[in-house]
Protein backbone atom coordinates (compact mmCIF):
# COMPACT_ATOMS: atom_id res chain seq x y z
CA UNK A 1 0.00 0.00 0.00
CA UNK A 2 2.59 2.63 1.05
CA UNK A 3 4.92 1.32 -2.62
CA UNK A 4 1.70 2.39 -4.35
CA UNK A 5 1.10 6.09 -2.47
CA UNK A 6 4.58 6.64 -3.01
CA UNK A 7 4.75 5.72 -6.70
CA UNK A 8 1.32 7.99 -6.88
CA UNK A 9 3.23 10.44 -5.63
CA UNK A 10 5.94 10.57 -7.89
CA UNK A 11 3.33 10.66 -11.01
CA UNK A 12 1.68 13.71 -9.15
CA UNK A 13 4.76 15.47 -9.28
CA UNK A 14 5.38 14.63 -13.00
CA UNK A 15 1.86 15.79 -13.49
CA UNK A 16 1.96 19.20 -12.10
CA UNK A 17 5.69 20.22 -12.95
CA UNK A 18 4.27 18.93 -16.96
CA UNK A 19 1.32 21.69 -16.27
CA UNK A 20 2.98 24.41 -15.28
CA UNK A 21 5.86 23.62 -18.08
CA UNK A 22 3.00 23.15 -20.89
CA UNK A 23 1.46 26.20 -19.90
CA UNK A 24 4.43 28.48 -19.96
CA UNK A 25 5.33 27.01 -23.02
CA UNK A 26 1.88 27.78 -24.19
CA UNK A 27 1.61 24.28 -25.94
CA UNK A 28 -1.77 24.38 -28.03
CA UNK A 29 -3.34 21.07 -27.20
CA UNK A 30 -2.69 18.18 -24.58
CA UNK A 31 -1.05 15.61 -24.89
CA UNK A 32 -1.36 12.17 -24.61
CA UNK A 33 1.44 11.81 -21.89
CA UNK A 34 -0.20 14.32 -19.58
CA UNK A 35 -3.88 12.95 -19.77
CA UNK A 36 -1.84 9.61 -19.07
CA UNK A 37 0.30 11.46 -15.90
CA UNK A 38 -3.25 12.60 -14.78
CA UNK A 39 -5.12 9.24 -14.88
CA UNK A 40 -2.04 7.71 -12.93
CA UNK A 41 -2.15 10.70 -10.59
CA UNK A 42 -5.66 9.72 -9.46
CA UNK A 43 -5.95 5.86 -9.73
CA UNK A 44 -2.72 5.01 -7.48
CA UNK A 45 -3.80 6.25 -4.64
CA UNK A 46 -7.29 4.95 -5.17
CA UNK A 47 -6.04 1.66 -5.55
CA UNK A 48 -4.17 2.09 -2.31
CA UNK A 49 -7.09 2.74 -0.42
CA UNK A 50 -8.76 0.46 -1.26
CA UNK A 51 -6.13 -1.97 -0.97
CA UNK A 52 -5.60 -1.17 2.67
CA UNK A 53 -9.60 -1.23 3.51
CA UNK A 54 -9.86 -4.79 2.07
CA UNK A 55 -7.02 -6.22 4.37
CA UNK A 56 -8.00 -3.63 7.56
CA UNK A 57 -4.82 -1.97 7.61
CA UNK A 58 -4.27 1.98 8.53
CA UNK A 59 -4.60 4.14 6.31
CA UNK A 60 -3.59 7.11 8.17
CA UNK A 61 -0.52 7.29 5.73
CA UNK A 62 -1.82 6.85 2.20
CA UNK A 63 -4.87 9.18 3.35
CA UNK A 64 -2.69 11.98 4.65
CA UNK A 65 -0.38 11.86 1.77
CA UNK A 66 -3.22 12.05 -1.06
CA UNK A 67 -4.41 14.97 0.52
CA UNK A 68 -1.53 17.08 0.44
CA UNK A 69 -1.14 15.80 -3.12
CA UNK A 70 -4.35 17.00 -4.04
CA UNK A 71 -3.15 20.48 -2.06
CA UNK A 72 -0.11 20.46 -4.30
CA UNK A 73 -2.22 19.99 -8.07
CA UNK A 74 -4.87 22.15 -6.87
CA UNK A 75 -2.17 25.33 -6.59
CA UNK A 76 -0.65 24.11 -9.62
CA UNK A 77 -4.36 24.13 -11.49
CA UNK A 78 -5.29 27.47 -9.62
CA UNK A 79 -1.39 29.20 -10.82
CA UNK A 80 -1.87 27.53 -14.46
CA UNK A 81 -5.82 28.76 -14.88
CA UNK A 82 -4.47 32.29 -14.48
CA UNK A 83 -1.71 32.48 -16.59
CA UNK A 84 -3.98 30.66 -19.12
CA UNK A 85 -6.10 33.18 -18.91
CA UNK A 86 -3.60 35.58 -20.57
CA UNK A 87 -3.57 33.55 -23.84
CA UNK A 88 -6.18 34.10 -27.08
CA UNK A 89 -7.47 30.45 -25.94
CA UNK A 90 -8.61 31.40 -22.69
CA UNK A 91 -9.36 27.92 -20.67
CA UNK A 92 -9.79 26.44 -24.11
CA UNK A 93 -8.24 22.82 -23.44
CA UNK A 94 -6.75 24.17 -20.50
CA UNK A 95 -4.28 22.39 -18.06
CA UNK A 96 -5.07 24.12 -14.84
CA UNK A 97 -9.04 23.24 -15.21
CA UNK A 98 -7.32 19.16 -15.79
CA UNK A 99 -5.08 19.77 -12.92
CA UNK A 100 -7.89 21.04 -10.58
CA UNK A 101 -10.15 18.44 -11.25
CA UNK A 102 -7.79 15.20 -10.42
CA UNK A 103 -7.06 17.53 -7.27
CA UNK A 104 -10.60 17.66 -6.45
CA UNK A 105 -11.27 13.92 -7.76
CA UNK A 106 -8.08 12.56 -4.67
CA UNK A 107 -9.65 14.55 -2.23
CA UNK A 108 -13.38 13.23 -3.20
CA UNK A 109 -11.41 9.74 -2.68
CA UNK A 110 -9.82 10.39 1.04
CA UNK A 111 -13.50 10.90 2.40
CA UNK A 112 -15.08 8.21 0.64
CA UNK A 113 -13.11 5.32 0.65
CA UNK A 114 -12.47 5.04 4.33
CA UNK A 115 -15.81 5.68 4.75
CA UNK A 116 -17.52 3.41 2.44
CA UNK A 117 -15.21 0.55 3.98
CA UNK A 118 -16.18 1.74 7.87
CA UNK A 119 -19.90 1.12 6.98
CA UNK A 120 -19.83 -1.53 4.71
CA UNK A 121 -17.25 -4.04 5.19
CA UNK A 122 -17.58 -7.17 7.52
CA UNK A 123 -14.70 -9.29 8.91
CA UNK A 124 -15.59 -12.17 9.37
CA UNK A 125 -15.23 -14.16 12.82
CA UNK A 126 -13.52 -17.57 12.77
CA UNK A 127 -15.83 -20.58 13.28
CA UNK A 128 -14.54 -23.42 15.91
CA UNK A 129 -15.89 -25.78 16.94
CA UNK A 130 -17.38 -26.57 20.51
CA UNK A 131 -14.85 -28.73 22.60
CA UNK A 132 -16.36 -31.96 24.47
CA UNK A 133 -15.62 -32.43 27.84
CA UNK A 134 -15.13 -36.24 28.37
CA UNK A 135 -17.54 -37.07 31.42
CA UNK A 136 -15.97 -38.86 34.22
CA UNK A 137 -16.77 -42.82 34.31
CA UNK A 138 -19.94 -43.81 36.36
CA UNK A 139 -18.80 -46.96 38.86
CA UNK A 140 -20.85 -49.28 40.64
CA UNK A 141 -21.11 -49.31 44.76
CA UNK A 142 -21.95 -52.62 45.49
CA UNK A 143 -24.38 -52.68 48.61
CA UNK A 144 -23.39 -54.51 51.76
CA UNK A 145 -25.10 -57.97 52.51
CA UNK A 146 -27.15 -57.69 55.49
CA UNK A 147 -25.42 -59.55 58.45
CA UNK A 148 -27.54 -62.50 59.88
CA UNK A 149 -28.75 -61.53 63.06
CA UNK A 150 -28.90 -63.50 66.82
CA UNK A 151 -32.56 -65.67 66.82
CA UNK A 152 -33.94 -66.91 69.97
CA UNK A 153 -35.51 -70.50 70.15
CA UNK A 154 -36.28 -71.42 66.57
CA UNK A 155 -40.20 -72.60 66.73
CA UNK A 156 -41.37 -75.13 64.12
CA UNK A 157 -42.57 -73.28 60.98
CA UNK A 158 -43.90 -74.87 57.63
CA UNK A 159 -41.44 -75.24 55.29
CA UNK A 160 -43.02 -73.84 51.54
CA UNK A 161 -42.36 -76.16 48.61
CA UNK A 162 -39.23 -74.67 46.30
CA UNK A 163 -40.41 -72.82 43.22
CA UNK A 164 -38.55 -72.44 39.97
CA UNK A 165 -37.85 -68.66 39.16
CA UNK A 166 -37.99 -68.94 34.67
CA UNK A 167 -34.64 -67.41 33.65
CA UNK A 168 -34.58 -65.77 30.13
CA UNK A 169 -32.27 -67.60 28.38
CA UNK A 170 -29.16 -66.33 26.59
CA UNK A 171 -27.96 -66.10 23.09
CA UNK A 172 -24.51 -65.35 21.68
CA UNK A 173 -24.66 -62.19 19.49
CA UNK A 174 -22.39 -61.06 16.85
CA UNK A 175 -19.51 -58.92 17.42
CA UNK A 176 -20.06 -55.38 15.65
CA UNK A 177 -17.91 -54.75 12.70
CA UNK A 178 -16.08 -51.49 13.40
CA UNK A 179 -17.72 -48.20 11.20
CA UNK A 180 -15.21 -46.20 9.97
CA UNK A 181 -14.84 -43.20 10.79
CA UNK A 182 -13.98 -39.57 9.10
CA UNK A 183 -11.39 -37.48 10.54
CA UNK A 184 -12.53 -34.85 13.08
CA UNK A 185 -13.52 -31.90 11.06
CA UNK A 186 -11.80 -27.86 10.98
CA UNK A 187 -13.82 -24.87 11.05
CA UNK A 188 -13.61 -22.32 8.27
CA UNK A 189 -14.97 -19.47 7.30
CA UNK A 190 -15.93 -17.80 3.33
CA UNK A 191 -14.82 -14.81 2.77
CA UNK A 192 -16.18 -13.93 -0.74
CA UNK A 193 -18.77 -16.41 -2.89
CA UNK A 194 -17.34 -19.16 -3.35
CA UNK A 195 -17.51 -22.14 -5.77
CA UNK A 196 -17.76 -25.76 -4.48
CA UNK A 197 -16.16 -28.05 -7.19
CA UNK A 198 -16.47 -32.14 -8.02
CA UNK A 199 -12.36 -32.03 -7.86
CA UNK A 200 -9.61 -29.37 -6.47
CA UNK A 201 -9.51 -28.03 -9.73
CA UNK A 202 -10.22 -24.53 -11.45
CA UNK A 203 -11.73 -26.15 -14.16
CA UNK A 204 -13.58 -29.01 -12.55
CA UNK A 205 -17.18 -28.85 -12.61
CA UNK A 206 -19.21 -26.37 -10.20
CA UNK A 207 -21.40 -27.92 -7.91
CA UNK A 208 -22.92 -25.21 -6.10
CA UNK A 209 -22.04 -21.51 -5.52
CA UNK A 210 -21.50 -20.87 -1.08
CA UNK A 211 -22.90 -17.34 0.06
CA UNK A 212 -19.94 -15.09 1.68
CA UNK A 213 -19.69 -15.39 5.52
CA UNK A 214 -21.15 -19.07 5.64
CA UNK A 215 -19.27 -21.13 8.03
CA UNK A 216 -17.67 -24.58 6.49
CA UNK A 217 -16.54 -27.73 7.95
CA UNK A 218 -13.42 -28.96 6.16
CA UNK A 219 -12.30 -33.03 6.49
CA UNK A 220 -9.29 -32.96 4.35
CA UNK A 221 -6.97 -31.09 1.93
CA UNK A 222 -4.80 -31.14 -1.00
CA UNK A 223 -1.45 -31.99 -0.99
CA UNK A 224 -0.45 -28.20 -1.35
CA UNK A 225 -3.12 -27.48 0.65
CA UNK A 226 -4.08 -24.99 -1.62
CA UNK A 227 -7.84 -26.55 -1.87
CA UNK A 228 -9.85 -28.14 0.63
CA UNK A 229 -13.00 -31.03 1.00
CA UNK A 230 -15.72 -30.40 2.59
CA UNK A 231 -19.92 -30.82 2.34
CA UNK A 232 -22.25 -28.31 1.53
CA UNK A 233 -25.75 -28.87 1.53
CA UNK A 234 -25.31 -32.20 0.88
CA UNK A 235 -22.92 -31.99 -1.61
CA UNK A 236 -19.59 -33.11 -1.37
CA UNK A 237 -16.52 -31.41 -2.78
CA UNK A 238 -13.57 -28.76 -3.21
CA UNK A 239 -13.55 -25.33 -2.51
CA UNK A 240 -10.12 -23.04 -3.10
CA UNK A 241 -8.52 -22.26 0.42
CA UNK A 242 -7.36 -18.49 -0.51
CA UNK A 243 -11.14 -17.38 0.04
CA UNK A 244 -11.34 -18.90 3.38
CA UNK A 245 -10.28 -18.15 7.00
CA UNK A 246 -9.21 -20.89 8.24
CA UNK A 247 -8.79 -22.44 11.90
CA UNK A 248 -5.62 -22.97 13.46
CA UNK A 249 -6.46 -27.06 13.73
CA UNK A 250 -6.35 -27.44 10.00
CA UNK A 251 -3.12 -27.42 8.87
CA UNK A 252 -3.61 -31.20 10.55
CA UNK A 253 -6.32 -32.28 8.85
CA UNK A 254 -5.21 -35.33 5.94
CA UNK A 255 -4.02 -35.18 2.44
CA UNK A 256 -7.22 -36.14 0.98
CA UNK A 257 -6.90 -38.64 -2.80
CA UNK A 258 -8.59 -37.37 -5.72
CA UNK A 259 -10.42 -40.36 -7.49
CA UNK A 260 -10.27 -39.50 -11.28
CA UNK A 261 -13.93 -39.79 -12.54
CA UNK A 262 -14.26 -41.63 -15.47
Amino acid sequence: MSLLTAVGVLFGLAFALNTLLQVIRRAPRIGFVHVLLAFLTALLPLVALVAGALNAEDTAFTVGTARALAALLGAAGLLAVLLELRRPERLKASRGLLSLGVAALLALVTLTVPATATALLVTPTPFRLPTVTPTAPVTATLMPSPSPSATGTPTATRTPFPTETPTSPVFATRTPSPVPTLPAPCGAVVNFNLNLRAAPSTEADVLASIPFNTQLELFGRSVDSGWWYTVYEGQAGWVLGEFLTLDTVCAALPVREVTPRR
